[in-house]
């Protein structure tokens, strides 16, 4: 699988899962706000209803007002219940209220099961302030029941507490509900309404956030991929391609850096990388050439039979090389003044012609290549040749042959100096260390083959003396057998072995043939 998509992938993973933990906790907190949003309006209308049951409550005290038939549809107790049933007429959510208690005057008032065990609870828990709790109905529907104590106050004891204190109407009226104490639960502010209020808001606020947030997260995730393709995937991709031309052999392939976090690192280290290969690469086909030199140098030893065909071949072998624009060999005249050349080859609009070969030691070219291998009996390396003040005047002929880099070595006969072989680039820093040492042993390769054909033509001249003394000895000797024959004396040669040498005169003074004399 490709990174790309494996990235694609891990990141889909991850915004599902957000996803998914994000909604599940949203609807949780959506209910949660749902159902504290509903406790407040309760507390509102707990809060309005309560102020009304006190203002109502005040005026009927205050004044002293009977309660009789007309007036009692004014008292709290009663007209709760009564706007409770005028409201649902307005509000359609199915939400009711109303205020009722175990003990009540009114029977529409007496609290049912639920609201028997809110007052259970507020007595057994009488810090807590409020209760909101799930039940069912007779009919299985599902309701919440919001429910708030109503706790007897100072003013309420003149109607709820001694029957005998109480106004003579309420007296007339009612027989119960007498005898509270203040800080007693008289009852509750009971609203209740359906869970499916809850259930239909939570919903339409989950769908709502489910839409923002599915929408926000694909646009999220789309910027997301766009940005990691744009950032991260698309310069992956070029190193990618770039690795892969490499290995092509395109060295001189580049990644475009842009920005300074670690993928520009890498892109730095890639092109580091490709620059490295790229000039090992060359240096190994630089190599490669030179051996090839050093071969064709070995084979013309082999094949020619003079010193200056030799030179002259090398020096072609040389500059057959890539980046070798001149190479020459110059020997030293008799005083050892000044280099004459004796062999080049190269294309430097006449360079070698500018050169001066002089080996005096006042001369301004002392410190040249070429010199201070003559002198020193040394290579001589100037890989930046243009840029060498010593050489600064000769540097307007160097730039127009086009010379950067300038090798020269000594070449040796007997220990002792006769000349230099050198070799001209066009290339700065050309003669790296491999490049030299394969230069020196075809210096040293010249050094020998010039022994080599020294000594071959010594051979051949002792051999051709040989040949002219062996001749010349045997004319001498066929001059004196003449001559020995010639004579009427006897004449015989001995030494240790017995008679070497009897001529004719001799035979017969001794009577023997030649055959008997030499047995």
């Amino acid at each position: 699988m490709r990174l790309q998509s494996k990235i694609f992938i891990i990141t889909a993973i991850i915004f599902a899962l957000h996803f998914v933990v994000n909604t599940y906790l949203g609807q949780r907190q959506i209910r949660e706000d749902v159902i504290a949003n509903i406790k407040e309006n309760a507390r509102t209308i707990r809060g309005m209803l309560m102020s009304y049951r006190r203002v109502y409550q005040e005026i009927f005290i205050d004044h002293d007002i009977p309660i009789n038939d007309v007036t009692i549809k004014f008292l709290p107790a009663h007209a709760i219940s009564r706007i409770s049933q005028g409201f649902t007429q307005w509000v359609d959510n199915g939400l009711t209220f109303n205020t009722v208690s175990d003990r009540p005057r009114n029977p529409i008032n007496q609290a049912d099961k639920v609201e028997l065990d809110a007052i259970q609870f507020f007595r057994a828990n009488q810090d807590i302030k409020e209760r909101f709790v799930p039940y069912q109905t007779a009919s299985n529907e599902d309701y919440y029941h919001f429910s708030q104590p109503i706790i007897i106050k100072p003013r309420c004891m003149k109607c709820h507490g001694e029957k005998d204190a109480a106004p003579a109407s309420i007296q007339r009226r009612y027989d119960t509900a007498y005898n509270y104490k203040i800080g007693d639960l008289r009852g509750l502010m009971s609203i209740k309404l359906p869970a499916e209020i809850i259930e239909q808001r939570s919903s339409e606020l989950f769908q709502r956030n489910l839409l923002i947030h599915s929408l926000g997260m694909f646009f999220t995730f789309l910027l997301i991929a766009l940005l990691l393709n744009r950032t991260v995937l698309s310069r992956i991709r070029g190193l990618q391609l770039g690795s892969e031309k490499l290995a092509l052999g395109d060295y001189k392939t580049r990644i475009k850096l842009s920005g300074n976090d670690e993928l520009t690192q890498m892109g730095y280290a890639f092109n580091h990388m490709a620059q490295t290969i790229s000039q090992r690469e060359q240096q190994l086909i630089k190599q490669k050439s030179l051996y090839y030199a050093l071969s064709q140098t070995n084979k013309s030893i082999v094949k020619l039979d003079s010193t200056e065909k030799l030179l002259n071949k090398i020096c072609h072998i040389a500059t057959s090389q890539n980046n070798i624009i001149l190479a020459w060999f110059g020997m030293a005249d008799s005083q050892q003044s000044a280099l004459i050349p004796l062999a080049s080859a190269g294309q430097t609009n006449g360079y070698l012609q500018s050169i001066n070969l002089s080996l005096q030691i006042d001369s301004p070219h002392r410190l040249s290549p070429v010199n201070r291998a003559f002198y020193l009996r040394e290579t001589s390396i100037n890989n930046h040749y243009l840029s060498d003040p010593d050489m600064a005047f000769t540097h307007d002929d160097a730039e127009k042959a086009g010379v950067q880099s300038v090798a020269s070595f000594p070449i040796n006969k007997n220990d002792h100096i006769i000349g230099v072989f050198s070799v001209y680039s066009d290339q700065e820093n050309y003669f790296t260390d491999d490049i030299v040492n394969l230069l020196q042993e075809i210096s040293h390769d010249v050094e020998y083959a010039i022994q080599h054909y020294d000594l071959k033509k010594q051979h051949f001249e002792a051999q051709k003396q040989l040949e002219r003394s062996s001749n010349e000895l045997t004319e001498l000797n066929d001059l004196m057998s003449m001559l020995l024959e010639s004579t009427g004396e006897g004449i015989f040669g001995v030494d240790k072995n017995g008679c070497t040498f009897v001529n004719h005169a001799a035979q017969k003074m001794f009577g023997y043939s030649l055959a008997e004399l030499y047995p």
